[in-house]
């Protein structure tokens, strides 16, 4: 099980929220077996010339903040989606070396839904 930023916060989600919901599911979520701290969306910033999908000013480490996470023994998800998120931001689809980068920096689960989904 784990939780996710989007039920609550939405939008509003940012490093700070991350860091004090782990610090929490470490005190109070663990016994009810929540694993996962899920960054859903509005973390997405731009592309760089190598295609490769990077965060916004509102995670500024995504390294650190997977260091920070797996300290207090959960893990941490995001949610790349597909051609744009449900918040509208870039998406991932087909982007093998943005997931393994993603993957390099700390996150340990990848959740995708169907926003923006396209059968063609």
């Amino acid at each position: 099980m784990g939780w996710n930023s989007w039920n609550y916060f939405g939008h509003k989600v940012d490093d700070k929220v991350i860091r004090q919901t782990a610090t929490a599911r470490r005190h109070r979520m663990k016994d009810a077996g929540y694993i996962y701290v899920n960054i859903d969306d509005t973390w997405e910033g731009t592309r760089d010339a190598n295609g490769l999908l990077h965060t916004n000013s509102k995670f500024p480490d995504m390294k650190s903040l997977a260091d920070y996470v797996h300290s207090r023994a959960s893990r941490l998800e995001s949610t790349p989606r597909r051609f744009q998120t449900c918040g509208g931001f870039e998406g991932s689809l087909a982007m093998r070396a943005g997931r393994s980068a993603l993957c390099l920096l700390g996150i340990d689960y990848l959740k995708y839904d169907l926003c923006s989904f396209d059968t063609t």
